[in-house]
């Protein structure tokens, strides 16, 4: 049952960074005004910012509830808005330096073009955790 669920978490990390590398193209283009924010780059801040916050998350789970599959349970005690503070802290730690490193730009543009992307992903993850279980 374990494997199945980190298959299945695996599977949405990818299609989510999929469609979180289209968005965070046009923003880092559009909005910040980045020439190398293409989209293979900005697929890997994705990417490899959504496996680190979920590795953070398992460390969370498994020290709190002795079951790295347990950090959902982290964020229905929580609530919504301790899910949404803790998930806007992680996902800016994470996504403005990956940004940076990834697309070859200044802290400042990085976090431009991510700040927006944080803030609608902090949004929808924390309602989903929040309201599970």
């Amino acid at each position: 049952m374990a494997g199945f669920i980190i298959i299945m978490v695996l599977i949405i990390v990818i299609v989510g960074s999929l469609i979180s590398g289209l968005i965070l193209m046009g923003l880092g283009r559009g909005v910040a005004k980045i020439e190398n924010a293409k989209y293979g780059n900005s697929f890997l801040v994705a990417l490899v910012s959504s496996i680190v916050v979920l590795i953070f998350y398992f460390i969370l789970g498994a020290l709190a509830w002795g079951s790295p599959m347990e950090f959902v349970s982290f964020f229905t005690d929580i609530g919504f808005g301790g899910a949404l503070g803790l998930n806007i802290a992680f996902y800016s730690v994470t996504y403005i330096p990956f940004g940076k490193l990834f697309w070859k730009t200044k802290w400042g543009k990085s976090a431009i073009a991510n700040v927006i992307w944080i803030v609608i992903y902090a949004v929808i993850t924390s309602l989903i955790y929040s309201n599970i279980g």
